[in-house]
């Protein structure tokens, strides 16, 4: 039987001011009238049935996950509260080794919360066919084919082809410089790491042993829902790109062949959202005279007073109840260097 593990406990700092510490941008409707969380939910469904989705967060966000979860009948038994962020591994080890002790078969299906795809059925297509090789005791991850040189990805190397659009891992490489990055692009023998991991739970608990042999120890004695923080705060903070992916000798890969997008900032936001002839992306009232390659976004909760913008190229203009971002494209990445400057900020 085939489960999800979603991944919602990141603080979305990046994407200020729409997203905070108590609502970050997993929980926000950026591309339709479900939350990004909900879309990832939904994506999964078709192979998926709800009493079989997992979520992990932090408490503090307990109330808004449990409404945008009731929606699609996920338990609330199934939310997995993380006492203290521990990047990846950890939750995922936690959650995989509870399915484990409820299905010995089980397979899972690890993804972020804040993606965009936009082909569900070709995705639900792509994830048989992962699950498949899964079922043979490899890990794999998904992979689309840059389109451009982005460093804001890690990259696989593609090793030997295994099936049709599947391939065992040669090597991961993390974020690389511009130059090295338009290497791979002209390659076609690397793909982007999306960050989607497809194994049996029996099949990690084997890695875990091997290669993070302290963490495998304290899981055996771990429980979901009672006494976690004792053995979460004994658990190692690292990814599960680190802890296992880069070691294990069972990594595969399948190559997906639609839209894909982590969403990191909003430059990535912008990439996704529909666009005119002039590459103008906007939602909510905006007026703009001579602009190019420029997103805008003003908050519906807003006056309706407009955002008005002339002149502009490669900039990006968020205006929320919370604050005002402007900002060009190249800098996205640093909107999350903001927020500490924004908690010690007082008015003049």
């Amino acid at each position: 039987m085939i489960y999800a593990v979603i991944l919602a406990g990141g603080k979305g700092e990046r994407f200020w001011p729409l997203s905070d510490e108590n609502t970050p941008k997993q929980f926000h409707c950026l591309y339709s009238n479900l939350s990004m969380l909900q879309e990832t939910i939904a994506r999964v469904l078709p192979l998926v049935a709800p009493r079989n989705i997992y979520v992990s967060t932090n408490r503090q966000h307990r109330a808004i996950l449990e409404k945008q979860l009731k929606k699609f009948s996920v338990p609330a038994k199934n939310i997995f509260f993380e006492a203290s962020p521990k990047s990846t591994l950890a939750p995922v080890s936690f959650l995989s080794r509870a399915i484990l002790s409820r299905d010995k078969g089980a397979v899972i299906a690890v993804f972020p919360s804040d993606h965009f795809i936009d082909d569900r059925k070709k995705l639900a297509s792509t994830l048989r066919r992962a699950a498949g090789l899964a079922q043979k005791g490899y890990i794999v991850c998904l992979g689309k084919q840059p389109d451009y040189p982005q460093t804001g990805y890690g990259y696989i190397k593609l090793g030997r082809e295994i099936s049709s659009r599947a391939y065992r891992v040669k090597k991961f490489i993390e974020k690389p410089a511009k130059d090295r990055a338009r290497r791979f692009v002209r390659s076609k023998q690397y793909l982007w790491n999306c960050g989607i991991f497809i194994f049996k739970a029996e099949t990690l608990m084997e890695e875990l042993r091997r290669y993070a042999p302290g963490l495998y120890r304290n899981l055996k004695c771990a429980d979901i829902h009672a006494g976690t923080k004792r053995i979460w705060d004994k658990l190692p903070s690292i990814s599960i790109d680190y802890g296992i992916m880069e070691r294990t000798k069972k990594a595969a890969v399948v190559r997906i062949d639609h839209l894909w997008s982590d969403v990191g900032d909003w430059k990535g936001f912008s990439e996704m959202f529909k666009k005119d002839k002039f590459n103008i992306s906007f939602k909510g009232r905006v007026i703009d005279l001579d602009c190019k390659n420029t997103t805008i976004l003003s908050s519906t909760n807003l006056s309706t007073n407009p955002v008005a913008a002339i002149g502009l190229n490669n900039i990006i203009i968020v205006n929320t109840e919370d604050g005002l971002l402007v900002c060009a494209k190249d800098h996205a990445q640093d909107v999350k260097k903001i927020v500490p400057h924004l908690k010690t900020e007082r008015p003049k």
